[in-house]
Order: C-alpha cells, then sequence, then structure tokens
C-alpha cells in the first residue's frame, strides 16, 4: 500500500505519539518504509542528540550525516561534552534549529583541552568543511562544571559568538570555582528576558558570598519568574543563610518571581552548625508588598551521601518547618513546601 493512502497529518500524530513513548526502534523501522515518510520520522529520531566525546567514531558519523543527509535541520537539543572550542563550533555552526544545549566535561573538572589526544583532534577535523560564521540562537542553556566559560568565550573567525545567549528563557549553570562567577554572569546579562534560572553552588570550591546572588540576578529579575538555588556541602547555616537574606532583600521589591526552590545539601556530623538562622528565610519572605507575584516557596535539605547522619541533629532538622517558618506556613498567598530528606544511616551522638 503507498504511504500517500492515509493523510500526513495521521502519519505525523502516529510518530509524534511513538516519539513520546521513546519507541525510537519503531521510528526507525517506520523510516525504511518509503522517501515520503522519512523526513516525517527523522524529525523525531533525531531532534535530541547527544554526542559522547569518548567516542570519536560517533562524533565523526554524526558530522557526515549533517554534511550529507542534512540531518542537523532536525536537531534541536543537544547534549555535549566539549572536546575544544573548533569542534564545538563546527557542530554547532551546523544546527540551524537548535534551540536547547548542555554542554559538561566528561571527566569532570579536567581542562577539556586534556580530554582527547592531539592526533585524533587533527583526524576529527579534517573530515568537515570551513568553520560556518553564524550564532546559534539557543532558548535553553545547561553547563556543567567550567563548561559555561568556554563557550562564553568561543568565537567563530570572523569574530561573531559561537552561541548568542540573547533569546535563552531557561538557564541551568553552576558556580564551580571563582573563575565561573563572570562567565555566568555575563550569560544572564547577555539573556534579554530569562523566565526559569536555576543556579548551582558547590560550597567546597566556592563561598556562596562570592556569588554576590543580588547582582547576578538583578539584570534578570523583571523577567524571572522561577528561581531555583542549589548549596552543595554546607556545614553551617549562618553565612549561607545571612548572605541569602541580603540577597533576596535586594532582589524582593523588583521582582515579579512565582516560584522560589531553594535546596540544600548538607554535611551532618557532630560539630555542624545547621540550626539557626533559618528564620531569616521566612522573613525576607514575608515582608510586606515585597514579593507580590510569589506563589509558592519550597525548601529541601538533605544530607550528604559521603557522610552519617548525628541523630539529634537530623531531628531537629526535620522539624524546622515547623518551628522556623511561621510566616511562611500560616500563608494565605504563598503555597509553603519543606522537607528533610535523611538518605544516610543514623549513628547515635
Amino acid at each position: 500500500m503507498s504511504a500517500t493512502h492515509i493523510h500526513f497529518d495521521i502519519y505525523e500524530l502516529i510518530f509524534h505519539s511513538l516519539a513520546e513513548e521513546e519507541d525510537f526502534t519503531t521510528l526507525r523501522a517506520c523510516s525504511l518504509v518509503c522517501g515520503t515518510l522519512l523526513p516525517l520520522t527523522r524529525k523525531h529520531i533525531f531532534a535530541f542528540v547527544k554526542l559522547n566525546i569518548m567516542k570519536q567514531p560517533r562524533i565523526k558519523k554524526f558530522m557526515t550525516l549533517i554534511e550529507a543527509n542534512g540531518i542537523g535541520h532536525y536537531v534541536c537539543k543537544l547534549e555535549y561534552a566539549i572536546v575544544n572550542e573548533d569542534q564545538m563550533r563546527l557542530v554547532l555552526g551546523k544546527l540551524k534549529n537548535l534551540k536547547s544545549l548542555r554542554i559538561y566535561h566528561h571527566s569532570g573538572r579536567a581542562c577539556f583541552a586534556d580530554l582527547v589526544d592531539q592526533e585524533a583532534r587533527s583526524t576529527e577535523l579534517q573530515v568537515v568543511p570551513p568553520f560556518p560564521t553564524k550564532s546559534v540562537y539557543l532558548q535553553e542553556f545547561s553547563a556543567d562544571y567550567k563548561s559555561a566559560s568556554v563557550l562564553v568565550k568561543a568565537r567563530h573567525p570572523n569574530g561573531l559568538q559561537v552561541v548568542d545567549f540573547a533569546e535563552l528563557t531557561t538557564i541551568r549553570v553552576e558556580f564551580d570555582g571563582k573563575e565561573d562567577i563572570d562567565p555566568i554572569r555575563t550569560i544572564l546579562i547577555r539573556a534579554k528576558r530569562p523566565q526559569n534560572i536555576e543556579l548551582r553552588i558547590l560550597r567546597l570550591s566556592i563561598p556562596y558570598v562570592d556569588v554576590k546572588l543580588a547582582k547576578t540576578l538583578m539584570g534578570s529579575i523583571q523577567s524571572l519568574k522561577v528561581l531555583k538555588l542549589v548549596f552543595y556541602g554546607i556545614e553551617e547555616s549562618e553565612g549561607l543563610l545571612s548572605c541569602l537574606y541580603r540577597d533576596l532583600g535586594a532582589i524582593s521589591g523588583h521582582s515579579i518571581m512565582e516560584t522560589l526552590s531553594i535546596v540544600v545539601q548538607v554535611v551532618v556530623h557532630r560539630n555542624s552548625n545547621l540550626l539557626d538562622h533559618w528564620g531569616l528565610l521566612d522573613k525576607v519572605l514575608n515582608e510586606k508588598n515585597a514579593w507580590l507575584g510569589l506563589k509558592e516557596v519550597s525548601l529541601l535539605i538533605y544530607v550528604s551521601r559521603s557522610f552519617q547522619v548525628n541523630i539529634p541533629i537530623a531531628k531537629q532538622l526535620e522539624k524546622l518547618g515547623d518551628t522556623q517558618f511561621p510566616g511562611l506556613s500560616a500563608s494565605k498567598t504563598i503555597s509553603f513546601k519543606f522537607k528533610f530528606d535523611d538518605m544516610r544511616p543514623r549513628v547515635a551522638e
């Protein structure tokens, strides 16, 4: 039977349903039926691509597909481990409809230049044409570790940015050291109207006070609706909460934020000082006429998987929602959710 006996809209609904169920085996089989179905299935098969730098032949094959078959037209979301800036320009420059990008380093904190040997790198770059000269416009951007700084600095030979951040609406980035502060601020400044921002801060690598959250967010505050703050490795609460109180107070009168989510990974041991000053959050978020658009606040405190839990401290942390957040708990305009997640074996004090 000819594929044209069924209307294209019906095929599109079927293929969309298969893609939502992640049934790519069936989608690939459908792509082999006839040439008519090929573009309809490719739209879903190549919508999300993940490139692994440790498997160089796959990157070569992907670049060949882009060149020979126009596959790059279908890629809307890319998860990509940076090898070097030149290769990144080559890959991103061919994906004209890319809207979402997540970049990371395959080996964590290692410098990207050390992740591939020079011989493999030169071979990789020989199979593609000269560098493209247009910027990629993204709507969603996520970067782990020190990846943000690489992408902010990346330029084409003609001086244009490899990635234009102006149209970003969703941004997820991680502060892994002081060298991340300026690149992340640059991304937030270049994004004209971000609506959803997630900032992850590694306490062991960078003191929270150095992030200067209010300064980092001030350019985005007129459009920001959802803010998520994630703090790792917290051993004492006073420093974090004092700074957070100050920063939230600085942006409160200007904000149209609707949802605030705070996640704190704590290190609980005999000398941990984690029980004080949580009421500062309750105070700043209940200031009159300061958060007119705020509808939901959530606070999750969970224990680092690397440590056992001190029983008395854990029990008191579990009750913070009742003892230190009377204003948010009683609020009729803000939905407050508190959770303490104790995932570790307990030890007696």
